[in-house]
């Protein structure tokens, strides 16, 4: 009976190594922005931001870019910590800096002037009291004021706290509970030579710590007072430890990363394979982060190696036997109604009832530019808008694509956005100003920067709002058409605003407008006041490439550092980012609501979409 669990669980452990072996790693290193490639610490904050301390210094990774902070350049960071959402807690081996986000700005406390002091480890407690230990001792900043816990003075190793707001601290010399609230102070040791029992690292699962002891880990039952030794990892020395789901992860110096199953006691170990790149690049664990099902893994001289997660909350649209859009460039879409097209940089794709047909300069003798960069639906046809080859009328029954106009300003000509209003004009946006086309009439006027108050003649978006004003977004800001006039807004200062790429009217009668520079900006139905929304709020990027409201009011915007879900009544905001199913950060300005609420939206590899009322993406 032995030998068969024996082989049962030789054989489980293999295929758990297999399993864990294979999972691929992202590597990031100097190469990609990093200022070193020794990771000291690693800390995600409230805003889902990776933090991360270096010998040289302070990072910010976002999952696309990598920020150095200015302020902590040639600083020895060792520990990253908050309290808030604003202020970011930061410790270099003398000092405590308690570094503000918004501002930029850090304020630096010292904790002694004995020049032989250092930081291991900085976190708050259950009331949000900051702990500091160093090599002599215990000290808490409370009230912006550091204060040194007396009864603590070891060599701290580690520290946590525990449900009861018990510190337990690893140091030189043994293990150390001690009870902020009466005081008191216990120490256990694991060895009678109290000079031996040099812990360098600890995790804490309720009632047992996990005791990093130079290549051995420990057990220490709180309630029994007792240690256990759990298992021996060869000549690999513990540099920190790790519990999460009755698994130990042990970042060792020299032997990768070890899960230990607590359960059989069985090891996988994560090394470096210098045949596999997907592996991790350095055998020297200096620490460790589990987030969620992702591993962000710091090392000595070989970088940041994290597990991207993916969830597939976005999807891309594939169709077996039809279309598949993944890696297709989508520019422009319009998926209302029977008819459906998509805009592409090599042409439009019209799905038929039948089949799929593709119209590019190549088999549409009448088609001058393949980049198509707008679609609307005009009477029973569809207005096909290009980059450089001017507008085309495209008849979905007869597959045919024709001339939309023979004058030369429908020619000669780049048409970015489409749009109409309540009295039978037709809005065109055009790098040669803006065009009313009055459908009943037939005819045409054309507004400029010399006969109107057009404030540039390149406008990349046009909407109508719900009071019938014409908004027009151009390369040199905003301004709207209303009663035969166009103006500039004269209530409000919008002149920060430089490039505008994207305008949407909500239900409520807002206008929100995507910038290329400034961030988002929400000006009211009454254009007297305005909100101003950027990366300093909560926007990924300053750069917003097109905005929606779904059926429940909240507003979806595209930037090319990840997607926001905003609710403009609470502010309460949700970020999306690539491991949540969108395919590339690259949005176009194409996005469409469908009758059912699906969203959808065009990327540079392929048509993405999300059902905001499905309830799975929720959780």
């Amino acid at each position: 009976m032995k030998s068969k669990l024996y082989i049962f669980f030789f054989i489980l452990g293999y295929f758990c190594n297999i399993a864990y072996a294979i999972k691929p790693f992202r590597n990031i290193s100097v190469d990609n922005g990093l200022s070193s490639n020794t990771i000291n610490c690693i800390f995600k904050d409230s805003g889902k931001y990776i933090w991360l301390g270096l010998p040289n210094g302070l990072n910010r990774f976002d999952g696309v870019d990598i920020i150095s902070v200015k302020y902590f350049e040639n600083q020895f960071i060792v520990s990253i910590s908050e309290i808030d959402s604003l202020n970011l807690f930061v410790a270099s081996e003398r000092n405590l800096y308690k570094y503000n986000r918004r501002e930029n700005t850090a304020s630096k406390y010292e904790l002694e002037r004995n020049q032989d002091i250092k930081i291991k480890k900085i976190l708050p407690d259950k009331k949000e009291n900051l702990l500091i230990a160093t090599n002599r001792g215990l000290f808490t900043f409370v009230s912006d004021k550091v204060e040194k816990i007396q009864s603590v003075s070891s060599d701290i190793t580690d520290i946590t706290v525990d449900n009861n707001n018990i510190y337990w601290i690893t140091t030189t010399s043994g293990l150390i509970s001690y009870n902020v609230l009466s005081g008191s102070l216990d120490t256990y040791y694991l060895f009678n030579n109290k000079s031996s029992n040099n812990f360098s690292s600890l995790s804490l699962d309720n009632n047992n710590i996990y005791l990093g002891f130079q290549n051995s880990i420990y057990c220490f039952d709180i309630i029994a007072k007792a240690f256990d030794k759990i298992i021996d990892l060869d000549n690999n020395y513990i540099l920190n430890i790790y519990y999460n789901d009755n698994r130990l992860y042990v970042g060792t110096n020299g032997g990768g990363l070890k899960i230990i199953s607590l359960t059989d006691r069985s090891i996988v170990s994560l090394t470096h394979n210098p045949s596999n790149p997907e592996s991790i690049s350095s055998n020297a664990i200096y620490s460790f982060l589990l987030d969620g099902e992702s591993f962000w893994i710091g090392t000595f001289v070989g970088g940041l190696n994290y597990t991207p997660y993916i969830r597939n909350i976005f999807s891309t649209y594939s169709k077996s036997g039809t279309f598949d859009s993944r890696g297709v460039n989508i520019r422009s879409m319009n998926l209302i109604g029977d008819n459906k097209i998509l805009g592409t940089r090599s042409g439009f794709i019209y799905f038929g009832k039948e089949k799929v047909h593709i119209f590019s300069t190549e088999n549409t003798p009448a088609l001058r530019s393949n980049i198509i960069l707008c679609i609307y639906q005009f009477k029973d046809k569809y207005l096909i808008g290009t980059y450089g080859g001017g507008i085309y009328l495209f008849n979905p029954d007869k597959l045919t694509v024709d001339r939309f106009k023979k004058d030369n300003v429908f020619i000669d000509n780049s048409f970015y956005s489409i749009t109409d209003d309540n009295n039978g004009y037709l809005w065109l946006g055009t790098l040669n100003g803006l065009i009313r086309y009055d459908v009943k009439a037939d005819k045409y006027e054309v507004f400029t920067t010399i006969n109107s108050g057009l404030i540039n003649k390149d406008i990349y978006y046009i909407t109508a709002d719900t009071k019938n004003r014409i908004w027009i977004g151009t390369n040199e800001g905003i301004c709207y058409y209303e009663n035969g006039k166009i103006y500039v807004p004269k209530d409000i200062d919008l002149s920060f605003i430089k490039t505008v790429r994207y305008l949407f009217s909500d239900k409520a009668g807002n206008i929100w407008i995507g910038s290329e520079k400034d961030g988002l900006i929400k000006v009211s139905p009454g254009i007297d006041s305005f909100e101003h929304i950027t990366t300093s709020d909560f926007l990924p990027d300053n750069y917003v490439l097109s905005i929606i409201e779904d059926q429940e009011q909240y507003i979806w915007i595209c930037t090319p550092k990840g997607m926001v879900r905003y609710n403009p009544e609470s502010a309460d905001y949700r970020i999306f980012s690539l491991y949540d199913g969108i395919p590339w950060y690259t949005f176009n300005s194409a996005v469409q609501m469908a009758d059912d609420g699906t969203l959808w939206w065009g990327n540079e590899k392929g048509l993405v979409y999300l059902n905001p009322k499905d309830t799975r993406w929720r959780n």
